[in-house]
């Protein structure tokens, strides 16, 4: 868990796949079967896996960049075609 301490009980060392598999896939199946047992103080970034919150945030700062670029006026004096 990247939220908590580095304790001996704390640490999964994982190969690359395996820890692509664990973000992707697993953290957020054990995130919802814990919140669905009643389980609470799982951490808030296990409930979508790493790809979801890279394409949430990369959308947000897209949103952002749309929402500060000033618009094009349209250039009224320039004939068609040119």
């Amino acid at each position: 868990m990247a939220e908590g301490k580095k304790t001996h009980n704390n640490v999964l060392m994982l190969c690359p796949t395996c820890h692509i598999m664990f973000d992707t896939y697993l953290k957020p199946k054990i995130f919802k079967a814990m919140t669905e047992a009643g389980f609470q103080g799982m951490p808030v970034s296990w409930r979508k896996s790493i790809y979801e919150q890279a394409a949430e945030a990369s959308a947000k700062a897209l949103s952002r960049r749309r929402r500060t670029q000033p618009t094009a006026a349209p250039d009224r004096d320039r004939a068609p075609g040119r």
